[in-house]
């Protein structure tokens, strides 16, 4: 499987970011609208109806980087600052 990156600048404030990063709420804001968090801390992103469930577990956290594992590849994003702009990875 090829490793997929993206890098992408953002005109936000880094907590704003992360906030929308770090959980199933936050996800749901931007990405997944049928988003939910589980018992076990774990994120269900759902698209199509739920025809296709992503599970995200959190493995680690710091103010530098939110590290998501889903079981198929490691997803980082790396919050820092670049030309006033938050640089995502």
């Amino acid at each position: 499987m090829a490793d997929i990156r993206h890098s992408i600048l953002i005109d936000a404030p880094a907590e704003r970011v992360r906030s929308l990063v770090i959980s199933a709420a936050g996800f749901s804001e931007w990405w997944a609208a049928d988003s939910s968090g589980t018992e076990d801390g774990a994120a269900e992103l759902g698209f199509f109806n739920k025809s296709t469930v992503f599970r995200l577990r959190l493995e680690s956290q710091s103010a530098q980087e939110i590290l998501w594992d889903n079981y198929l590849a490691v997803h980082a994003r790396r919050l820092g600052e670049r030309d006033g702009l938050l640089h995502i990875v």
